[in-house]
């Protein structure tokens, strides 16, 4: 292992301690200005929704609220994780930094899902 490398690994055991806020990789999806929330207020949506791509949303969660991606070095961490972190739940961290992230970027579309969530119906 060369200098630089020691560098990087050292760099990476740091933010891994500080929690997955502090990733980089996050801080720059948490900046994407292609990415645009419906709304920055607090209150229900404020632009026009359409209802078919929502009602098919609502139905298709409700159905299989699972979801999946495509990650090499995401699975990495988390298996790593999961081998040396008693009770360590890969499902938990991940919905929790997707949540979060979620409830971040799109205030409006997270409060009206949590409607649909707790509603029942």
């Amino acid at each position: 292992m060369n200098l630089n490398t020691g560098l990087k690994l050292d760099g990476a055991k740091k933010r891994l301690k500080q929690g997955l806020g502090d990733i980089p990789a996050l801080q720059e999806m948490r900046g994407d200005q292609s990415i645009k929330p419906l709304s920055n207020s607090k209150s229900p949506l404020s632009q026009k929704l359409n209802m078919r791509i929502w009602n098919d949303a609502v139905k298709r969660a409700r159905g299989d609220a699972r979801l999946t991606f495509w990650s090499p070095q995401g699975k990495i961490v988390m298996e790593y994780l999961a081998g040396t972190t008693a009770r360590y739940s890969k499902s938990e961290q991940i919905k929790a930094v997707f949540d979060a992230w979620l409830q971040q970027n799109y205030p409006a579309l997270w409060e009206a899902a949590g409607s649909e969530v707790h509603s029942g119906k």
